[in-house]
């Protein structure tokens, strides 16, 4: 008889499957919901900014005084992950913009109204760089199919040392039915 026919070797074939469809789910599931975490941290991130500019604005914004938002508006350029910022009145006419707009890097843009007492009296656009972002995400997918080649390796290794285990008394019974049926 073969190797490959024998009961160990479809024992274990049975267990690696398993394993291997369960990690092959978990796996799938755990880079989807880190990638969301990711993104969402940045897209939180770039909330943030632009709340916090509003706030230092809004002031100016609603007593129409733009000489202060100049300034502002271009110290969050310096930001690593801001690729530009566009300051807008509530009708929509552009007040400042800051950084390029044009650009062939993907980027995750967020619009963010402008309250000043709860009332609107603008808009902020600003867009961040998703370089970091990739970047992050290559790295939590190499991480995790070097944990899943390492899970996979042990699994086969402990299923074969399992399957052997458990299929040496019967290979033991099969050998003396053998030789009394001799």
């Amino acid at each position: 008889m073969k190797w490959y026919q024998g009961i160990a070797f479809r024992f274990a074939l049975a267990m690696n499957l398993l394993v291997l469809v369960a990690m092959i789910l978990i796996s799938t599931l755990y880079l989807f919901t880190e990638s969301k975490k990711l993104e969402d941290t940045l897209r939180e991130e770039g909330v943030t900014i632009a709340e916090t500019i509003g706030s230092a604005i809004g002031k100016s914004m609603l007593s129409g005084e733009y000489g202060a938002i100049g300034p502002l508006a271009y110290s969050l350029v310096s930001h690593p992950n801001v690729q530009y910022v566009i300051i807008r009145d509530p009708a929509g006419t552009v007040i400042n913009q800051k950084g390029e707009t044009v650009t062939d890097r993907p980027l995750l843009v967020e619009r963010v109204p402008l309250l000043y007492f709860h009332k609107n009296v603008g808009e902020i656009e600003i867009a961040l760089k998703t370089d970091r972002l990739r970047q992050q995400k290559e790295s939590l997918l190499i991480s995790t199919f070097g944990a899943f080649l390492f899970i996979a390796g042990a699994s086969n290794l402990l299923s074969i040392y399992v399957s052997r285990k458990l299929t040496s008394p019967l290979k033991k019974l099969m050998e003396a039915v053998h030789r009394m049926g001799q």
